[in-house]
């Protein structure tokens, strides 16, 4: 009796042991199913701080934290990217990567959850801080300029080149531009053409032209007004 007793314990510790295990790979299979459905986005954003464009509306800084605050909401993992038309200080797109908040899945251990929350107030103070920096040297950088230089054609080139490199192959792109799209050297205005229509997963905001000749018969590119309601377009366009 004694022997049968104790063979009956033995299993249930084997059982308790089995469901624990299962309970916490169940736990993982969760988080990693959560994590790979997060949306990948790299967000692209080209200002036009030359003469030409200044009746263009170009976003404040609020409006430019905002966009994060779109990425953050959706638990993004990606990249904002920002450069600038007619600036002759750096012509490369100034870049802040962002940490991506977990999805916690309800069924996690109560231990678990609360460690990933900790995890995920770590990173959003992360961001908010490399995002408000992100910004700050963006403007001090886009001060000094040449005001009768419009590069259009020169910085949708440099445009062509981030959207393509081989890092962001698999994520979801969203350009955002702000320009007149004279391409004026000093010369006066000439003629310019891109090759965006190339990129995969792009959608294009145009801001400052109605119905830009360069974007006619590209399917994704649509003419906003101002920044005022693009956060609502972002939203909407992140998968």
């Amino acid at each position: 009796m004694f022997v049968h007793q104790t063979k009956i314990q033995a299993g249930l510790k084997v059982m308790k042991r089995l469901i624990l295990m299962f309970t916490i790979l169940a736990g993982i299979s969760q988080i990693c199913n959560a994590q790979n459905n997060q949306p990948k986005v790299l967000l692209a954003i080209l200002i036009d701080v030359s003469t030409s464009a200044k009746d263009v509306s170009n976003p404040t800084d609020k409006q430019l934290y905002q966009l994060y605050q779109v990425l953050q909401k959706k638990k993004v993992l990606g990249t904002l990217a920002i450069a600038a038309i007619g600036n002759t200080i750096d012509k490369n797109y100034l870049r802040v990567n962002l940490y991506a908040e977990e999805v916690i899945p309800a069924g996690i251990r109560i231990d678990k959850q609360a460690e990933m929350a900790t995890s995920n107030k770590n990173k959003t103070y992360q961001n908010h801080n490399n995002v408000l920096k992100w910004i700050a040297t963006f403007r001090r950088n886009s001060k000094e300029k040449q005001p009768d230089y419009s590069d259009v054609e020169e910085m949708f080139k440099k445009t062509e080149q981030l959207l393509s490199e081989p890092a962001y192959l698999n994520y979801q792109k969203i350009l955002i531009f702000s320009s007149d799209l004279k391409n004026d050297l000093g010369k006066g205005q000439t003629k310019w053409v891109h090759s965006l229509n190339k990129i995969k997963n792009l959608t294009i905001l145009g801001l400052g032209v109605y119905n830009p000749i360069q974007f006619n018969g590209y399917n994704n590119f649509f003419s906003v007004q101002s920044f005022d309601g693009i956060n609502q377009n972002i939203d909407v366009i992140i998968k």
